[in-house]
């Protein structure tokens, strides 16, 4: 019977067969959409971090300063403790080394967030930050958590118009680089931080 092909079509097929076409990178493993993507997870790990501090603030302190004093914010990279009085203020700041000690050792990435701790006896923003803690999702914390200063976050989305087409796409390509993520919270939570690291 005779070969359906010449020995010249053999190795051509055979060279064809062994070539692995260049596949198109899809838009998760791009450059382009890595980047913000390891960016976003890298703050969403540092706000859900500063969310748990504040759960575990009576843990780490006692039970008795911890229902008293709060982790607030992280700003100039300082971690701002709130507290109802000026008591409770001046006996953590003789316990300040072993807290940050206390801290880092439960939460390691919060080293690269501050180098030293601040208290504020305010009674007002105690109890603003500790109707806040349970409510907010991490994202509303991201002002503390990065170099800029808590005004800025607002000032980033006021440039933008939700209803303007630059948002949309902002926004639907938040949506694409996490539509795989099986869980709406998380899926959420992400989209939402990817869209604030495009705003301009």
């Amino acid at each position: 019977m005779a070969d359906l092909f010449s020995r010249e079509e053999y190795k051509t097929i055979d060279s064809a067969s062994l070539a692995s076409p260049a596949s198109p990178a899809s838009p998760s493993t791009s450059p382009s959409h890595t980047t913000p993507l390891l960016r976003a997870r890298g703050l969403m790990s540092s706000s859900l971090d500063f969310l748990n501090l504040i759960r575990k603030w009576p843990e780490i302190v006692g039970n008795h300063l911890g229902q008293n004093t709060i982790p607030g914010k992280v700003q100039s990279s300082q971690l701002i403790i709130f507290s109802k009085h000026a008591l409770y203020s001046q006996e953590l700041n003789f316990m300040s080394e072993l807290i940050k000690e206390r801290v880092f050792k439960e939460f390691p990435r919060l080293k690269k967030k501050f180098n030293s701790i601040k208290f504020i006896t305010s009674p007002n923003s105690f109890d603003e930050a500790s109707s806040k803690a349970l409510e907010q999702p991490p994202s509303s914390i991201l002002a503390s958590n990065t170099s800029e200063s808590p005004e800025a976050a607002p000032q980033k989305k006021a440039n933008l118009h939700p209803q303007s087409p630059q948002y949309k796409q902002i926004v639907r390509n938040a949506q694409t680089t996490f539509e795989d993520i099986e869980d709406p919270k998380l899926r959420e939570l992400l989209t939402s931080l990817l869209i604030q690291i495009h705003l301009p």
